[in-house]
């Protein structure tokens, strides 16, 4: 772990509704709900019909569920554990797992299966006795995996504990991520991204090119597709059958975020102070300027609506068509990482210490909305909207 200055948060936590009322004004909208008590918030995730938030700390070594609709703290999970890197929800929201440290001197696991219910640890799996980076859970089956600085991806059923699978890596493994399908798992180690049936436990595709690290990868819907980014400054997408390199997208940095739309037919990429849009093919789509901070995320939102956040303390909504901004939500420090629930209605922010939730519909005011209009490449000519050439 990182050496890092600590500073306490001696607010647990504070409440803000955000009225309907204020949103139909000129500026931006209020937060539906400011949570903190953590020393510093290391992961983040939304139960799938988002109704509530959990949070994790690496420092505080402390896990923290919350209610979505009124922000109403629900309890803290936490024991003889180490600190907490990465969490995932179960697809029915009722358990989780944890991965992180081991606690000194202590004989728990570093990876956890938790009962959000009643706060307590229902497996501890094993072997988990290295620093676990990132963890994920299958969204059909009862599997949750974890990469960890063992140079290796484990596999375990989250119910009984059995571990199911051993994927041996060169390197230690920053990220791992299920398909849709919960047959096929992609993960990140150096430069490469390794695609792996899990049926077999065999290696399918190797996906090599990058000349720097993987930072991030996703998987299309439909799992025909893996898009990976790098601090090499470009992000690629792959056949996730084959193999085959679909496209290079060049970009002008390191790129943090990449993510598919729901329909996965476009995706959107970071770099620096910009988010971009693509067709599934890595044709062009849009270019959204206007933070004044390096771009920490970038997602797709409800009806097609670019997510963004960035160090410059905001969360933004863009309207793809215009390629202007709906919305800036501000918060007191650089925004690190955003999460969408998966009806795509909720932002789950991480600023600092503290968590932001808010509401992903927005009420556009008159003046704004004319001069998206404005900005779009159509005019009416003879009852018709056709392209302004």
């Amino acid at each position: 772990m990182n050496p890092r200055t600590l500073s306490l948060v001696t607010t647990a936590f504070a409440l803000v509704l955000a009225s309907r009322s204020a949103l139909a004004q000129d500026g931006a909208p209020p937060p539906q709900w400011v949570g903190a008590g953590h020393y510093e918030i290391s992961g983040l995730d939304l139960t799938p019909g988002g109704a509530q938030l959990v949070t994790c700390s690496s420092i505080d070594e402390t896990i923290k569920v919350w209610n979505t609709a009124d922000g109403s703290f629900v309890r803290t999970l936490t024991g003889p554990i180490g600190g907490v890197q990465d969490i995932a929800l179960s697809p029915d929201g009722t358990r989780l797992v944890s991965g992180g440290e081991v606690a000194f001197g202590g004989n728990v696991s570093a990876m956890l299966i938790w009962d959000l219910a009643s706060g307590t640890i229902t497996q501890q799996l094993s072997p988990a006795n290295n620093l676990i980076f990132a963890v994920d859970w299958s969204p059909v089956d009862d599997l949750v995996a974890a990469g960890d600085q063992a140079n290796a991806v484990r596999i375990w059923n989250a119910t009984t504990g059995a571990l199911v699978r051993t994927l041996a890596l060169d390197s230690l493994c920053p990220g791992v991520a299920f398909d849709a399908s919960g047959e096929h798992l992609v993960t990140a180690s150096r430069q490469l991204a390794r695609i792996w049936d899990l049926r077999s436990g065999q290696l399918m595709v190797t996906l090599s090119g990058h000349t720097k690290h993987v930072l991030a990868t996703a998987w299309s819907d439909d799992g025909a597709r893996v898009a990976t980014c790098s601090n090499d400054g470009s992000s690629k997408i792959w056949n996730a059958a084959t193999g085959d390199l679909v496209r290079t997208l060049t970009l002008d940095s390191l790129c943090p975020g990449v993510a598919f739309d729901a329909t996965g037919e476009r995706l959107v990429t970071a770099s620096r102070q910009l988010a971009r849009t693509w067709d599934a093919g890595g044709a062009p789509g849009g270019s959204f300027e206007g933070h004044q901070g390096d771009v920490t995320s970038a997602m797709f939102g409800p009806r097609g609506l670019v997510i963004t956040t960035s160090t410059d303390g905001t969360a933004r909504i863009w309207d793809p068509a215009s390629q202007q901004p709906l919305d800036a939500f501000v918060h007191p420090d650089s925004v690190e990482e955003g999460d969408v629930s998966a009806d795509r209605s909720l932002l789950a922010s991480r600023s600092g210490h503290r968590v932001y939730l808010w509401r992903l519909d927005p009420v556009v005011a008159r003046s704004r909305a004319r001069a998206l209009i404005d900005a779009l490449p159509l005019v009416l000519r003879d009852g018709a909207l056709v392209r302004k050439h």
